[in-house]
């Protein structure tokens, strides 16, 4: 998949449907699947748990569903899930829904209390997503966050 295209129809409609679209937003969640990814695998290579361009495991994604989405507060987002999806929190939707997953890789960064970087500083994506995103303990680094956005730009 182009993932120019991704970040056009796919990841700016989802953000849009739950209501928690910013500029910022688009280049984060977009750079999180050209980091996870490079928008060619949606299952984790060597057999892991993750799934969807954005990499998103099972755990976390039922503690999104458990512990974020059931505030009264936060209807709108699931609201906007249900219009993205047929199966509204179930995992498999990471797999065959990239709406879905998009917005999911975007609610999972509205749990963050910090700021989201500005889209044109690079190193301060990359900080946040490995701070956030990817966390210590999964394989990732700031480095090669930026040389897989760089190589899909």
């Amino acid at each position: 998949m182009n993932p120019v295209l991704v970040k056009d129809n796919i990841i700016i409609p989802a953000l849009v449907a739950i209501e928690s679209y910013s500029e910022d937003a688009v280049d984060l969640v977009w750079k999180t699947g050209a980091a996870e990814s490079s928008y060619k695998n949606i299952r984790q290579i060597g057999g892991g748990p993750a799934r969807s361009w954005f990499q998103m495991e099972r755990a976390t994604h039922d503690d999104i569903w458990s512990n974020f989405l059931g505030s009264s507060r936060r209807m709108y987002l699931v609201d906007g899930l249900r219009d993205l999806s047929r199966w509204p929190g179930d995992f498999g939707e990471m797999e065959n829904n990239p709406f879905y997953a998009a917005a999911m890789c975007r609610i999972h960064y509205l749990r963050v209390p910090e700021r989201l970087p500005d889209k044109n500083s690079l190193v301060a994506q990359a900080h946040y997503w490995k701070e956030h995103y990817n966390t210590h303990l999964g394989k990732g680094t700031i480095g090669g966050f930026m040389e897989d956005v760089t190589a899909v730009l």
